[in-house]
C-alpha cells in the first residue's frame, strides 16, 4: 500500500507480480473521518506503517504541537497527541 503525496511520478516495478497479488494503487487527498479510521485500522493491524513519517509525540495538552502543525514549524509530517 501506497499513502502520501508526491510531486514525482510513480511506478510500478514487476507489473505482473503486483496485478497477481491484487495490488492496489488508490489516490486520496485530504482526509474525512471515514478515513482517518480506516488507516487507524490498517496501522494497528500491521499493513500500514507510519513510524518514519512520526515526527513527535507530544502531550495532548501542548498547545504547541497545534501551532507547530499550523505554522509548519519544524517541517512536521504528522504528530502524534497522547494523553
Amino acid at each position: 500500500m501506497l499513502v502520501g503525496l508526491t510531486g514525482q511520478p510513480s511506478t510500478v516495478d514487476r507489473g505482473t507480480l503486483f496485478s497477481y497479488l491484487q495490488h492496489r494503487i488508490m489516490g486520496h487527498y485530504g482526509s474525512g473521518g471515514r478515513r482517518v479510521a480506516q488507516l487507524v485500522r490498517l496501522a494497528v493491524g500491521g499493513w500500514l506503517d507510519l513510524s518514519r513519517s512520526i515526527t513527535d509525540v507530544l502531550p495532548l495538552d501542548d498547545a504547541a504541537a497545534v501551532r507547530r502543525m499550523e505554522t509548519k514549524e519544524g517541517d512536521p509530517v504528522r504528530v502524534i497527541l497522547r494523553s
